[in-house]
């Protein structure tokens, strides 16, 4: 059968949408197996009982205490963790003895950068965030917000994720490789995760 111009063009253009709707099904049904094999309450870090999620849904970060590309990460996490819910007030605090603080560290370690979070009744109720400046001294700006963020998902009571289902879908996977996806905010899995808990 030969098709004249238009009715190529209109078939071409039916071919186009069948195949964008069929990927974009597959694209959603991979997104919901993703969620629901590590999203809502496995997405978050586990207390035995329950899952730890922030205290009262606030917290004031001092980030005085880095500077430079650092500070900036820093200010960035903070401003991208206060807008993922309306439910959180994630701010900064002029106050060095805050619970909830940045710093700096040099160490062969094997680790970019480490929370370390305190908690009282299933509750996160402190946070200290330590970027590591023997590994990402060299990073650039976005490669740092990536790991700021990810810290501060901690902070969120977000888990570390290491399932490969989900490597270019959340910010929270457990290792950064400056070879992988970086992330400058939540993605769409994380936001999910932190709605389920804290609500938009």
């Amino acid at each position: 059968m030969r098709l004249n111009k238009l009715s190529k063009l209109i078939f071409s253009t039916i071919l186009m949408v069948i195949t964008f709707a069929s990927m974009s099904a597959c694209t959603n049904n991979q997104m919901q197996y993703v969620m629901d094999t590590y999203g809502y309450e496995n997405a978050y870090i586990p207390d035995g009982t329950s899952y730890l999620t922030l205290s009262e849904e606030t917290a004031y970060y001092y980030a005085g205490s880095v500077s430079g590309d650092y500070n900036t990460a820093a200010l960035w996490s903070i401003a991208k963790a206060d807008a993922s819910s309306s439910q959180l007030d994630i701010g900064t605090t002029t106050n060095s003895s805050s619970a909830f603080r940045f710093y700096a560290y040099t160490d062969n370690d094997g680790n970019n950068a480490i929370n370390s979070y305190g908690f009282l009744n299933h509750k996160i109720v402190g946070s200290y965030i330590n970027y590591n400046d023997y590994y990402m001294g060299s990073f650039s700006v976005d490669q740092m917000k990536d790991i700021a963020i990810h810290e501060m998902g901690h902070t969120l009571g977000l888990d570390d994720i290491d399932a490969s289902d989900v490597l270019n879908y959340t910010v929270m996977w457990f290792q950064y490789d400056t070879s992988f996806t970086t992330f400058t905010d939540y993605a769409d899995f994380d936001l999910e995760n932190i709605h389920w808990q804290y609500g938009e």
